[in-house]
């Protein structure tokens, strides 16, 4: 270049110029510094040739004129790039999105966040360019496209003037072919007519970008006499945020975020513009969260269940949220809400047995009654022909999360009873099958499919719920005996006591004392007597409750109850001790709000910790307690001969069982 430029000068009086051709420039920075080197090896003027130029530079009209003298466009497009990977805002919520799908378990939200990547990552622009992003239809009619962009003010003469936003802008926009009506542009010059939203979209950015009408974008995005699709809207929205962020100020943040949520519940399906609208809730960061907190905390009691794509986007909003700020998800009230339900189950993971006991719980409802008004039963239910496409879509939310907690819920929780414990993996099967099948039936033919999941689920004889709220609660009906809905399980631990009484006892009746014998010897003195369990108050229940009772339970119950052989005398009722009646172990069992208490009594010499199994650990992770034995000192054991035992302590211990209710709605 240097020798070239030498050689040619030394033939002419003046300095040769240099033409330095490109098809694009984005910011003119490659342009400017070629230019300083080319002079720099000593050549007189230097020219610059684009097809492309995205600097968007200059902006006023007089500069751009100069610049036309040595710097040629075929188009000028005012649009900026996303940046390179670190500053790329785009990049940065795909790598968050990335990780959110790794965390989640639910099928459909993995799907769908996958198809987000997918669809918005960077493509090679030599094979790939068209595979991804959004291709949106043409506007159906003119009015639709049609965009004023240029500045107005009013002149002194009283008549409106317009001036144009730049000569160059206008020229550009009469000669670009992709997007723009070139016939209907000639009729004004400052109005343009495009056919499809993304040309509306870049023109709308490089407005932006070109003038100090900052609000222009968000203010046409929101204009109700503008029949824009919600599509429409959310391209304009969203290329606002990836290209202008650092630039907005939050209050523009907190308007822009709040439209993009309020369209995409307006949204009819899920699009490749829905999900760049999810993805941009990547963008939001705790401060902007808890500014947009109260406006979009409305969607969560919201009646109607929005698409997919609004949903996951709801979701990637919340987990923005500080905890202090809001409250888990696990201990929202779902009870005829769709929207929180089907938050919960798609961005839950079922790694673990609580989540999993959730997830069973808040869709099949948390006793067999409330399971009549679980959200899945009332769509499933409906008797008109007004199912549509978006219950199809929440039907398959909460089947989806049904499986997933069914395959991993843990089988050793399943207590047994006359019916048999439920086979989870093989339901977990047999639901899968129904959800691949509504995936590959129409809106009509679906209703058939809807007819045999309610079956399969919630029939009075064969449904399959009925058999987990069997095995993980007991229902207490208001009115009816506390006791009486134990009365069977009480039952099994007293048989369960017989082999212990013969293991203490039975060989070791030489060393036991007067008191003792008498507690646990029958008349001929050497026959064993049954392990005695009396009931102290039998209370009524003022409500219907649904108790948290997996085999766990059961077990440290029976661990509770057993501890009552090594009672040393038979004493009687503590609380109606005129009672002739005796016992080794009295309990007394009431029903609060979110628990049952059982509290057991016995008299001993000597206070000891009751051995309990290695499952009081996850009874305890539930929200169960046992206390740790104490002694009653306001009361004396009585004996069956009236006569108090002053030897002996009167001991006692309490046990509580959450309700089902309590236990689904604890904090993860």
């Amino acid at each position: 270049m240097r020798n070239a430029i030498k050689h040619e000068t030394q033939n002419n009086i003046s300095k040769i110029g240099v033409v330095i051709f490109d098809d694009g420039t984005v910011t003119g920075k490659v342009f400017r510094e070629l230019t300083l080197t080319i002079m720099n090896l000593g050549a007189g003027e230097v020219y610059r040739m684009a097809l492309l130029d995205r600097s968007g530079q200059p902006i006023h009209q007089a500069i751009s004129e100069q610049l036309a003298e040595k710097h040629r466009r075929l188009w000028r497009w005012d649009v900026p790039d996303l940046g390179q990977r670190r500053a790329c805002h785009l990049c940065h919520t795909l790598d968050l999105v990335a990780e959110v799908k790794q965390s989640l378990s639910h099928d459909m939200a993995k799907k769908r966040l996958k198809k987000w990547i997918e669809q918005w990552k960077p493509q090679s622009v030599a094979d790939s360019w068209e595979s991804s992003g959004w291709l949106p239809p043409p506007f159906p009619n003119k009015k639709m496209g049609k965009q004023r962009f240029a500045i107005y003010s009013s002149h002194p003469s009283g008549n409106d003037q317009a001036t144009s936003v730049s000569e160059a802008t206008s020229h550009d926009a009469q000669s670009t072919s992709d997007g723009i009506d070139e016939n209907e542009t000639n009729k004004n010059p400052f109005e343009i007519y495009h056919a499809t939203s993304t040309s509306l979209a870049a023109t709308t950015v490089e407005i932006r970008r070109i003038t100090t009408k900052r609000t222009y974008p968000l203010d046409l995005a929101k204009k109700a006499d503008r029949e824009f699709t919600p599509e429409t809207r959310l391209e304009i929205l969203c290329t606002q945020l990836l290209l202008f962020f650092d630039e907005m100020r939050l209050h523009e943040k907190k308007d822009h975020f709040s439209c993009i949520m309020e369209q995409l519940w307006k949204a009819e399906k899920d699009s490749p513009i829905s999900a760049l609208a999810g993805l941009c809730m990547g963008l939001v960061d705790e401060i902007l969260a808890e500014e947009l907190k109260e406006a979009f905390e409305k969607y969560l009691s919201n009646n109607k269940m929005p698409i997919l794509d609004a949903l996951l986007a709801l979701g990637l909003f919340r987990k923005r949220l500080t905890p202090q700020s809001t409250e888990s998800l696990s201990r929202l009230s779902t009870e005829n809400q769709d929207v929180p339900l089907g938050l919960y189950m798609l961005f839950s993971n079922h790694a673990t047995e609580d989540t999993c006991l959730r997830s069973l719980f808040q869709i099949i409802g948390s006793t067999s009654r409330e399971g009549h008004n679980s959200p899945l039963r009332e769509i499933l239910t409906k008797k008109d022909n007004s199912i549509t496409s978006q219950q199809i879509m929440t039907i398959q939310i909460y089947l989806n999360g049904l499986v997933d907690a069914l395959i991993n819920f843990p089988s050793v929780f399943f207590r047994v009873t006359g019916a048999g414990t439920p086979d989870a993996k093989e339901h977990a099967k047999n639901i899968s099958e129904f959800i691949r099948k509504l995936q590959n039936s129409s809106l009509h033919d679906s209703r058939t499919i809807l007819t045999d999941i309610h079956s399969y689920l919630y029939d009075d004889s064969a449904g399959v719920m009925s058999k987990y709220w069997g095995s993980l609660c007991i229902s207490i009906k208001s009115g009816n005996k506390i006791s009486a809905s134990f009365a069977d399980i009480i039952a099994i631990i007293r048989k369960d006591a017989s082999a212990k009484v013969a293991s203490k006892y039975g060989q070791n009746i030489s060393f036991l004392d007067n008191a003792s014998k008498k507690a646990w010897l029958q008349s001929d003195g050497t026959s064993l007597r049954e392990f005695e369990l009396k009931l102290m108050d039998d209370k009524s229940a003022g409500m219907n409750e649904a108790i948290f009772l997996p085999s766990f339970t059961q077990i440290c119950l029976r661990d509770v109850i057993l501890n009552g052989i090594h009672a040393d005398a038979q004493i009687r009722n503590p609380e109606h001790s005129e009672s002739n009646t005796v016992a080794h172990m009295w309990y007394d069992v009431c029903l609060d709000d979110d628990k049952v208490s059982f509290k057991f009594i016995n008299a001993c010499k000597a206070i000891q910790e009751p051995k309990l199994d290695l499952y009081f650990d996850v009874f305890k992770r539930f929200g169960g307690t046992i206390s740790s034995l104490t002694e009653n000192t306001a009361i004396k054991p009585i004996n069956y001969e009236g006569t108090p035992l002053y030897d002996r302590k009167l001991i006692e211990i309490t046990m509580t069982i959450p309700t089902m209710n309590s236990v689904i709605r604890r904090p993860s």
